[in-house]
């Protein structure tokens, strides 16, 4: 699922209240925020400034982490509920990154106790999930291929709104598929590797072979997330002669 809309200022120093910040920083970051005033530029054309009351600043060195602080009590009731999925006695039901939040169930009663989770904490913490940009992903065993025409007609909702089902979608710049192949995955990461390598070869052509090597290694050689593949996936041979 995807955020719509950033942190409340207010909720957001109350929980850093919670968390025994020092008086001293919390006020530095009060009057940070609180006098946060922007334009909107639009075709070279600019609004006249107007106050922030909510998000953190885009690019900001603090951004990512007052993001957690204000996202962690989320997790926290998700992990409580004990409605997700698990592995051994860890709680694997809720994965957060940035703004981006995935939801793992065994079931669709599971799935939705857990979206009521999400729309209980969005509506007291002044937040509101993307319907749009949420995706439904159902994965079944082999052996239970033959119930997905019934779960396709579940509807979950988030924030009101109905969540489309889908047979794939990328996640952190990996493609996930309802049959768990890693062969578009892999496919995709080929043609990056491959594109990466000829912009290399193009616009830096002319220098040293050392500085060359040096680019091909930081800008074309990152598979992210390639160590999760099947190794005995059929698309894997492909991918390792072209590499």
């Amino acid at each position: 699922m995807a955020l719509w809309n950033g942190p409340n200022y207010c909720k957001l120093f109350q929980l850093m209240l919670r968390r025994d910040l020092p008086a001293c920083i919390l006020c530095v970051l009060i009057c940070f925020y609180t006098n946060n005033f922007v334009r909107v530029s639009w075709c070279g054309l600019f609004s006249e400034y107007f106050l922030a009351m909510n998000g953190v600043k885009q690019g900001g060195v603090l951004s990512p982490i007052l993001f957690c602080v204000y996202i962690d009590d989320l997790l926290v009731l998700l992990s409580n509920a004990n409605i997700g999925c698990v592995i051994g006695n860890s709680f694997v039901g809720a994965v957060a990154y940035a703004d981006d939040l995935v939801l793992l169930a065994p079931s669709a009663s599971a799935l939705r106790k857990m979206l009521a989770i999400c729309d209980a904490y969005a509506a007291e913490y002044c937040m509101s999930f993307n319907a749009q940009k949420s995706k439904c992903l159902v994965i079944l065993s082999n052996a239970c291929r033959y119930l997905r025409p019934l779960l396709l007609d579940d509807v979950f909702y988030i924030g009101g709104k109905p969540i489309d089902f889908v047979s794939s979608f990328p996640h952190l710049g990996n493609i996930i598929t309802d049959t768990l192949d890693d062969g578009p995955d892999s496919t995709k990461k080929l043609g990056n590797f491959i594109g990466q390598t000829h912009d290399v070869l193009c616009f830096f052509g002319k220098v040293s072979s050392d500085v060359k090597s040096c680019m091909f290694k930081t800008y074309c050689t990152s598979f992210y997330g390639c160590e999760l593949w099947d190794l005995s996936a059929r698309s894997l041979p492909t991918f390792c002669a072209k590499v």
